[in-house]
């Protein structure tokens, strides 16, 4: 679904395919890219190497002002609340780290989220960052502010603006290197998951 706020207004945002309560508003949302500047001595000008995408930090503002609100807000609130600690069996059940990544996912694991806008920048999954305590406005509003961070796994993409393929004049040598260093990235992320 595309994001056309005129045609079709659809404000709701579901996390974890749960209903996000009372009037929500996306604030802050952004699509950033990273850019290195190669600069040479005594050149007018630069090249450019794009080093990927950042990933989006935005913010759930929630107005919660009448009793249905918060009676879901209740039932919500749980999923976007500071995760309990780990119980002392899961701790000793570290054996290596491997284990230890295991259970850091397990306490804080990405939630999907769907918004038409959230989908047009490409934002299924993100973490909470940081939850605010509800403040009561002069309007008897009360307002909470949700902080998240877009999730998503590392994807290799190198590339440079306007200049040629690197791979017409790679040697051997770099032709192997990019070999070993594909396999030994596949290798640590299927230690990751």
């Amino acid at each position: 679904m595309t994001f056309d706020p005129l045609s079709q207004p659809n404000d709701s945002v579901y996390i974890s395919d749960q209903l996000v309560p009372g009037i929500v508003v996306i604030s802050g949302l952004s699509a950033p890219r990273e850019w290195e500047e190669r600069r040479s001595f005594g050149m007018m000008g630069a090249r450019l190497r794009y080093k990927g995408q950042k990933l989006s930090r935005f913010k759930l503002l929630v107005a919660l002002y009448t009793e249905e609100h918060w009676k879901d807000w209740t039932q919500f609130a749980p999923l976007v609340r500071r995760p309990p600690p780990p119980d002392r069996s899961q701790l000793q059940a570290i054996t290596s780290i491997p284990s230890l990544h295991r259970l850091m996912r397990t306490q804080a694991p990405p939630l999907t989220i769907r918004n038409p806008i959230l989908e047009e920048y490409r934002i299924t999954r993100v973490v909470v960052e940081d939850m605010t305590a509800p403040v009561e406005d002069d309007r008897g509003v009360w307002n909470i502010e949700i902080k998240l961070i877009q999730y998503q796994r590392p994807v290799r993409v190198l590339s440079t603006s306007g200049g040629t393929s690197r791979e017409s004049g790679q040697s051997a040598q770099d032709r192997q290197i990019a070999a070993l260093t594909n396999e030994l990235n596949g290798l640590a992320s299927e230690g990751n998951q």
